[in-house]
């Protein structure tokens, strides 16, 4: 699935953290405190990677409807299915733990999805 793509970082794609940083272009106070309101410079906002992550969702269950699902991904993609699930706002983005290697268990039913484990670590 293509809508499983990391975020589109536009034109800080690939800067060392350093760089990234000292990009005049890229207000680091405001995606920290209020990711909702930024947009990486020629690449996405937190709405476009919620709405992406939204139709992978949708997907899911209307292809998928009776089967067990997994769907591997990255802190930002993992945050965006969460806030989706949990119907949380845009604002609580960075509310949400990632650890690398995690685990969080997402059950979907037809009209309702439950979190069912969260950020879990087996190693």
């Amino acid at each position: 699935m293509t809508r499983l793509i990391l975020v589109r970082h536009g034109h800080v794609e690939g800067m060392s953290p350093e760089r990234f940083r000292g990009h005049r272009d890229v207000p680091l106070s405001s995606l920290g405190a209020a990711p909702q309101l930024v947009r990486l410079p020629h690449g996405e906002s937190v709405q476009d990677l919620v709405a992406r992550m939204a139709n992978v969702l949708r997907l899911v269950r209307e292809r998928h409807a009776q089967d067990t699902v997994v769907v591997v991904g990255h802190s930002a993609g993992n945050r965006a299915l969460l806030l989706q699930t949990l119907e949380q706002p845009l604002s609580a983005f960075w509310r949400l733990a990632q650890d690398p290697c995690s685990v969080s268990d997402i059950e979907l039913e037809p009209r309702v999805a439950t979190l069912r484990r969260f950020n879990e670590i087996y190693y």
